[in-house]
Parts: C-alpha cells; structure tokens; sequence
C-alpha cells in the first residue's frame, strides 16, 4: 500500500479514471482549512480518522466524522473540504485488479442462486454510495494498516493487503445485499431505483447510529426525505420488516450482547438500550427469545 499526502498525492489527471496498481491511501493532519477538487477517482472509501470534513461525491454532499464513512464507485467525482480544524480524513482506493477480482468471486459464487446477477453490476457500487455509520472495523481497519506500512518488511505488506483484501470483501458483499434488496423496490427507472434504495439504506445505517434513542417515524421520514406514509412502505419493501420492527430487534440484538458479556443489571440493560420500563423490556425479549432476560443470561453463562 502507498499513504501519501491529500494536498499532492492524488493522480494529476482529473479528467480520466485512474488505475491503480496498488492500494492507494491519501492522509493527512490539516490545521488550516483547506478545499481541494480531486476530480474523477478510483474505487475507495472516505472517512475521518480525526475531527470531520465534507466530501463532495457527484451531487452529493456528505459530512464524516469519526463515526462514519462513504464509499465512492469508480468514476465518481470528488471533492473535499475541511472547514473545522483540526481535521485528519481519509481517502482509501483500492488496488483496481483486485477490486475486479472479488467483484468476479461474487459473481461465481452466487451466479448458481440468481441467474439474473451480473458481473458489470458487482462492479458498480453506486447502490452503496452514502453515509455508513458505526465504522469501528473500518477505522480500525485503516490504523492498522497505516501503522503496518510504516515498516519495510514484506510479512508487513503482506499482512496490510489481507486485512485490505478483508475489508474489501466486506464491501463487494454489501453490494451484492444492495444489488438484491433494491431489485424489490416498486421503481422503473434505474437512476430512481439507485436514488431511493440509497435513501432508505442511509437512514437505516442512522438508526444503527441511534439505536437507543426514542425517535419516531417522522423522524425518519425526514431523514429519508419522504412522508411517513412513503417512508414506512418503501422501508417494509427493502428490508421486510418496519422501522419499529428494525429497531426493536437491533435493540434486542445489543441486550443479548450486554447479558452475555457484562455484568449489569438488567434494569440497567433496559435503560441503556432505550426501554423506559423494565415489564416491556422484558416482555419484547421474551417474546422473541422465549426466555426471561434473567434466565437467557443463566443460560449463556453457564454453557
């Protein structure tokens, strides 16, 4: 992997999409505002490791902080402001081969499940295109990797591409659920399609954000840029369940995960996941687990 500086290591040629030969990361430490036109780019990821800045994908104008990413697809356009300091994004293109090539071990794997899949469509990640929250892995992810390519050993190098590889992969597999999940959306129009399922999926990232927080529909809604009534079909559509189911089981979901690894109390666990009353806490785990959260903690503890 090459790291180079925002300010001058992007390929001089904006008006052509870059190859690249290698996996490319730009980083850079910015005390001082700072705005700069990259023009068209490979396939990557942006984020911040540091503070927040707005990155200008196409139309798009998205603000990350340390909490989120985005991805951009191959042949977007790309710009990027910083605008509070200090500030230290981070843009990652992948080696282009190897993009292509995890697109192609999608498509061999699950060509046998759905004949209507195809290869070009693997390759184009405009579906995933937005803001992606909780990104602990990924930030994770591009520490690892800086700190490893500060050394000259190749073990190193190797180490950096397997975890690149491995995030990668995480990413072509998202495509393939956005290729599949968008398919079901009542839209002729591909670009509609796109715009729609980018919506939805944004908004439901945001809720992974606040998941313990007492937010309603129209909260949603107008995260999503629809009417609640739009909002709520077109989510039931995508994902096959509502917005209160999505998060009731994502809540439950994180409770599993407190009971097995933590000591709290579970009128503790009730709170911080966002019940107000411990009965209903109670009652929704129950009913989805078929055990108490009390006896599902006995069990797990003592397999």
């Amino acid at each position: 992997m090459v790291i180079r500086p925002i300010v001058s290591g992007f390929p001089p040629n904006m008006h052509k999409v870059p190859v690249f030969a290698d996996h490319l990361m730009l980083a850079q430490r910015f005390e001082h505002p700072f705005s700069q036109e990259l023009g068209l780019t490979g396939f990557g990821l942006v984020t911040c490791l540091e503070g927040e800045a707005q990155f200008m994908i196409n139309d798009q104008r998205l603000l990350l902080n340390t909490s989120s990413f985005a991805v951009i697809n191959r042949g977007s356009r790309l710009m990027i402001n910083v605008d509070e300091t200090p500030a230290r994004p981070v843009l990652l293109f992948f080696r282009s081969i190897l993009a292509d090539v995890v697109a192609a071990e999608i498509f061999h794997r699950q060509s046998g499940h759905d004949k209507e899949l195809s290869y070009a469509e693997l390759k184009d990640y405009r579906l995933t295109e937005y803001v992606h929250y909780t990104h602990a892995s990924v930030k994770e992810v591009l520490e690892q990797a800086i700190q490893l390519s500060q050394s000259c050993a190749s073990f190193q190098a190797l180490k950096t591409d397997a975890l690149l590889r491995s995030l990668l992969q995480s990413l072509g597999q998202e495509n393939y659920q956005a290729i599949a999940v968008s398919a079901r959306l009542p839209v002729v129009k591909q670009s509609t399609r796109v715009d729609l399922y980018k919506r939805l999926s944004h908004t439901k990232s945001w809720m992974d954000e606040h998941l313990t927080e007492d937010i309603s529909l129209e909260d949603y809604a107008d995260m999503a840029l629809m009417n609640p009534a739009h909002f709520l079909r077109n989510f039931k559509t995508a994902f096959g369940i509502t917005p209160h189911q999505y998060m009731m089981e994502r809540r439950l979901e994180l409770a599993k995960k407190l009971l097995q690894n933590t000591r709290q109390p579970v009128q503790e666990i009730s709170e911080q996941i966002g019940f107000d009353v411990l009965s209903s806490f109670s009652y929704q785990f129950k009913k989805q687990e078929g055990l108490s959260p009390s006896q599902f903690r006995k069990q797990v503890t003592t397999d």
